[in-house]
């Protein structure tokens, strides 16, 4: 994933480090001023002349940890507004030097693949191969592993069903391979109930996705 920092930076009146004014500080993120719930976002955060050893960052929606150098993860509890709080350390204190605003979304409903295509024809030939379908969110630039459960897949051939199957994890199974030997120019493949596990831990269902063979 590209890691490119936009940065906000703010100008507040606050006592600095070394009991002076913080003109600047800066808390950034890789998605503008928006993250995602249940992700893991990495941030950036610094002020004038602190240390970046001094610095806390918290934030009223979910958990955030430091990897030191400034560098820290948040991942984002619930929907919504957040705002982030930075901090100092001076000797038993903690001052607030500011804070930043933040909008939580809703992960979306990511993109189901298989043999590299979310639709459209499939060549009979490699369905006979083990193959899995992987949920993606290449479009939106988001990196992350959501692990199929289960779905059924139906296989029609003009009106009448040829195939039809409750099948766990991402996988075609071996009953389906065998199945796919038949198939003909024009055989329609549904992928329906597809159930998958996001990172907050909640399953979500996918829309049905159709295959058409070659």
């Amino acid at each position: 994933m590209k890691r490119t920092f936009f940065s906000i930076i703010l100008a507040w009146a606050f006592i600095n480090c070394h009991a002076q004014r913080v003109d600047n500080f800066t808390i950034s993120n890789e998605k503008n001023n928006f993250v995602y719930k249940g992700l893991d976002s990495p941030l950036k955060a610094f002020a004038d002349e602190c240390p970046c050893e001094s610095l806390i960052l918290t934030s009223d929606n979910g958990n955030i940890s430091s990897y030191g150098n400034c560098y820290f993860s948040w991942i984002p509890a619930k929907t919504g507004s957040a705002f982030l709080s930075l901090k100092r350390i001076a000797k038993k204190d903690t001052i607030l030097i500011g804070k930043q605003q933040f909008f939580v979304k809703g992960i979306p409903e990511p993109v189901l693949y298989l043999l590299n295509k979310d639709c459209g024809a499939l060549n009979k030939s490699l369905l006979s191969l083990p193959q899995a379908l992987i949920p993606s969110y290449r479009e939106l630039d988001i990196d992350i592993n959501v692990p199929v459960k289960s779905y059924k897949l139906i296989v029609l051939r003009d009106t009448s069903v040829m195939f039809i199957q409750n099948i766990k994890g991402n996988s075609l199974s071996k009953e389906f391979n065998n199945c796919a030997k038949t198939l003909k120019s024009g055989d329609v493949l549904i992928f329906s109930q597809v159930t998958i596990k996001l990172p907050d831990g909640s399953l979500q269902i996918l829309r049905p996705s159709e295959f058409t063979i070659e």
